[in-house]
């Protein structure tokens, strides 16, 4: 019997338009698995994080299903939480009610190329040693971006976070080391931490971590996950897995994402060890 597939996205105040590009691209690369026959069945998971939204049935808020693709409709549990319940919570949440043989965690604001759930089982099935695989990323403007990380340090999130573009062309060798720019053509098994706006898991390996330590409100929920993880298991990227990504930039966010970043780093350093420089 082929094993199912499970999805969890969890949104706060989303832009409809991204959101419904993602449950659209979502389906299609989920379909596109159980047409392959590597799964029989797909679930998603959305978690609402949004206060005072308008829930329209049990668990589904307006937004919800002003951007949900009709589809879905036989493969979607919602769930509205009475206020912000912080990223790692709300897909800890999804990740209870439904944590299949896979299970994809996603950010509202990601693109799915079609083959990018097929290439990320086939990879999966065929080693494993690897309790997670982290995608080719883009942005919007068709620019690389770096979802495999090393260890962070105070001074590399501040020039990423704060640092003018004159002064960060004076740091591009360390920002290029943190940031692990690989190739488009090569899969590789050693990475160390990977982003959190897609991370495609393998259920022994998510589940015997616990999913996402929910002392982190927002931010470094995957940084944490990511070294825990790599304990008993190996994190590959997988070119060949693609996806568009159009979020990030925390600090251009406001105060108060600022604030729950320096809170986070402070959680994250406090746990696995402080770098400076």
């Amino acid at each position: 019997m082929a094993d199912c597939l499970s999805i969890s996205l969890v949104i706060y105040h989303p832009d409809e338009t991204l959101l419904h590009q993602t449950l659209q691209t979502l389906f299609v690369a989920a379909a596109k698995t159980r047409t392959a026959g590597l799964i029989e069945r797909f679930y998603l998971t959305i978690v609402d994080n949004t206060e005072q939204a308008k829930v329209i049935a049990p668990g589904v808020t307006h937004t919800f299903f002003q951007a949900l693709d009709s589809n879905w409709a036989n493969h979607v549990i919602a769930f509205h939480t009475p206020g912000n319940i912080g990223y790692g919570a709300g897909h800890n949440l999804a990740i209870r009610t439904h944590c299949e043989a896979f299970h994809l965690v996603v950010n509202p604001d990601v693109v799915l190329h079609e083959d990018a759930l097929i290439e990320c089982i086939r990879y999966l099935q065929k080693n494993p040693q690897v309790g997670l695989v982290t995608p080719l990323c883009h942005r919007p403007d068709g620019q690389q971006e770096s979802l495999c990380k090393t260890y962070p340090s105070v001074w590399i999130l501040l020039l990423r976070g704060f640092a003018p573009t004159m002064v960060k062309r004076h740091f591009q060798r360390q920002l290029a080391a943190y940031e692990s720019n690989y190739p488009n053509n090569a899969n590789r098994q050693d990475i160390l931490i990977a982003s959190g706006c897609f991370m495609f898991f393998r259920r022994d390996a998510l589940q015997g971590v616990q999913g996402f330590c929910e002392q982190f409100f927002l931010y470094f929920e995957d940084f944490d996950l990511s070294l825990r993880l790599t304990k008993n298991w190996q994190i590959a990227y997988v070119p060949t897995a693609r996806i568009v990504h159009y979020g990030g930039h925390s600090a251009k966010k406001g105060f108060r994402h600022i604030r729950l970043f320096v809170h986070s780093a402070w959680i994250f350093f406090k746990r696995h060890g402080w770098r400076i420089w």
